[in-house]
């Protein structure tokens, strides 16, 4: 949906981040707006601050730090947020630091200047995206030095569990993926 031209796609992971997108639509005027759903249960994200409407509209913020330097970024959007979020608590306990960036709408964040965006991510070469989706839309913010995570084909059919485990969408897959991946 995001290749449409003129159309915003938000991809929100909770329900403050929902109310965040509802709140900033009228902001995008000159564009039409997709807030996309999942009919998931999804588990609630722990917002370090009340998430407010301008985080939506900013198009991305840090949902959780890590102390350590030189942390890995993964960067989920939609109802892969607490998948992220859950795989980098692993990692951490596994001695890999990791942050997760939220980015209910990449095409809002990817309009703020070069600095503001590697200040938010880090290093293209310490990302990893997330998406239950195709990951060639994410080249862009990995730069061709980090790790994408998507599905890029199509046809596949099972219950959620069954299909999520099939992908590797499970935190378990998920934290092995990427330490096979940062090992190098």
């Amino acid at each position: 949906m995001r290749a449409i031209p003129s159309l915003l796609v938000v991809r929100p992971a909770d329900g403050p981040e929902t109310a965040g997108a509802w709140g900033s639509r009228s902001s995008a005027a000159t564009r039409h707006t997709l807030i996309v759903l999942t009919r998931q249960s999804l588990p609630a994200l722990e917002h370090a601050r009340p998430l407010a409407a301008a985080d939506v509209r900013r198009g991305a913020y840090l949902l959780r730090e890590s102390a350590a330097r030189g942390a890995l970024t993964l960067i989920a959007t939609g109802s892969e947020v607490w998948l992220a979020v859950e795989t980098a608590r692993r990692l951490e306990t596994q001695g890999l630091p990791a942050r997760v960036v939220s980015m209910p709408a990449p095409q809002l964040f990817e309009r703020h200047p070069r600095e503001e965006i590697e200040a938010l991510l880090g290093p293209p070469e310490r990302r990893v995206t997330i998406e239950a989706g195709a990951t060639d839309y994410w080249q862009r913010w990995t730069q061709g030095r980090g790790l994408l995570i998507g599905i890029d084909r199509y046809g596949e059919s099972a219950p959620l569990a069954q299909i999520q485990d099939y992908f590797g969408f499970t935190p378990e897959k998920m934290t092995q993926r990427i330490q096979e991946w940062a090992k190098g």
